[in-house]
Formats: structure tokens, C-alpha cells, sequence
């Protein structure tokens, strides 16, 4: 099979490839990918899990279209295939409800990890939150904590959107780095 059929075969519908179908392209995506060596790889370059994905890699269910678009998204650039895939990702093809419960659910999992890291910090030493301090940007977390709480009062919302202006810094430049 030629490479661009295994392209064609990423922008196709999970429910028209089938959960064999799909394992089949993603399967033959990895093989071909000069950027991915495995499963897991794919999987974190996704933000998916890696359990859900090794189930798309050997045909045990079979992919949302979400999930799919962003699996593909990550091996296509690869196969030199990304201007087709971002039409196939525009917010507007998809039905408002499933992006938006989709994106839900990839910051409840995103949350969920996050808790998970900052456990760490709270069984930590004051040296381990003292690096963190100075690893994160403090307003990075300030920026996030104000947005996810105006998210969950649409009045405190339109205010917060028409006063922040804020663009996350991230750990890129943080105050210092550990070396």
C-alpha cells in the first residue's frame, strides 16, 4: 500500500474504517513516522491516554471522530498531509455539543493529572515548593485559577473575558530553571 493511501486512510471516518480499518492505518502511520517509535509516543504527543490508544492501535474500540482527528493530527505532518487533516479539524464541522463535550473531557483528564503531579508538592519538602515556585510562573497560575473559576459563573465569565489580556508564559520562562 502506498503512502498516500495510508494518508487518505487518516482522513477518513473512524465508522467508515471500522475499528480494523483504523487499526490498520494508525498501525502502518506509526511504522512509516520518522518522529514516533511507539504507541505511547502518539499517545502523550495527543494528549490522550495511552490505554484508550493502544485499544484504537489493535482494534479492540474503535475511535470518537475527536479522538481520531487528534491522533491523526499528530502522525499526518509526518506523511505531509496536515493541510488536509486542519480542514477536517475546523470547530465549525463539528456539532457544537460534541466538540465542546469532548474538550470538557480532555481538561477533567488534563485536571485529573495535575492532581496527580501536585501531590508530589504536597507531601513534598519546602525545597520541592520552593522549586516549583520558581519553576511556574506565578501568574501562569493565577491566570488559570481566575479562568477556571470565571467558567463556572457565565456573569463572573463575561466580565472576566472583557478585562483579561493575560498570555501564559509557561515554564519557558519561568523566573529560573533547575539545571
Amino acid at each position: 500500500m502506498s503512502s498516500r493511501l495510508d494518508v487518505e486512510d487518516l482522513l477518513k471516518e473512524p465508522s467508515e474504517l471500522g475499528k480494523q480499518g483504523c487499526a490498520i492505518a494508525l498501525r502502518k502511520a506509526l511504522a512509516r513516522s520518522s518522529r514516533f517509535r511507539t504507541i505511547r509516543e502518539v499517545a502523550e504527543a495527543a494528549s490522550e491516554n495511552y490505554g484508550t490508544v493502544k485499544n484504537y492501535f489493535t482494534a479492540r474500540t474503535l475511535p470518537s471522530r475527536e479522538r481520531w482527528l487528534r491522533i491523526a493530527a499528530v502522525l499526518l505532518p509526518d506523511m505531509g498531509a496536515s493541510s488536509a487533516l486542519k480542514k477536517r479539524e475546523d470547530p465549525g464541522t463539528l456539532p457544537t455539543k460534541e466538540a465542546a463535550a469532548s474538550q470538557a473531557g480532555r481538561v477533567s483528564q488534563t485536571l485529573r493529572g495535575l492532581g496527580q503531579l501536585l501531590e508530589y508538592f504536597k507531601t513534598g519538602s519546602s525545597k520541592d515548593r520552593d522549586s516549583l515556585r520558581h519553576i511556574v510562573p506565578p501568574a501562569d497560575v493565577g491566570y488559570i485559577t481566575s479562568l477556571l473559576r470565571a467558567l463556572y459563573d457565565e456573569d463572573r465569565f463575561e466580565e472576566w473575558i472583557l478585562f483579561s489580556n493575560y498570555t501564559m508564559r509557561g515554564a519557558e520562562h519561568g523566573r529560573s530553571r533547575v539545571k
